[in-house]
């Protein structure tokens, strides 16, 4: 009976050394295990505003196509203000001629 005392008594020191090993170890985890919780919550963020980017994107590239697709009035636009800024130009000019005159 002595015996089996002891190994019990044994086996209790065994069995109390090895759950402070664990009290240690899962005290270790905790701050890593915060830390990959914060790291996680960032990410989604980072993958919303991405989200939220490549709509911005999307609509961006949309609009440059509507722009490209309206090309041939851009030359036309172009044309007339060029003639515009050369009848203006002119009667600047000659203004100016008059005044220094």
């Amino acid at each position: 009976m002595e015996k089996t005392m002891l190994n019990i008594e044994k086996e209790l020191g065994e069995l109390n050394g090895s759950v402070k090993s664990a009290h240690k170890r899962i005290d270790n985890l905790e701050p890593v295990v915060k830390t990959i919780y914060e790291l996680a919550t960032s990410v989604k963020v980072m993958a919303e505003k991405m989200n939220n980017m490549n709509s911005d994107i999307s609509q961006i590239k949309s609009n440059m196509e509507e722009y490209h697709h309206k090309e041939p009035n851009k030359l036309l636009f172009n044309i007339k203000n060029t003639i515009i800024i050369g009848i203006v130009g002119a009667l600047v000019g000659a203004f100016m001629a008059l005044i220094i005159k």
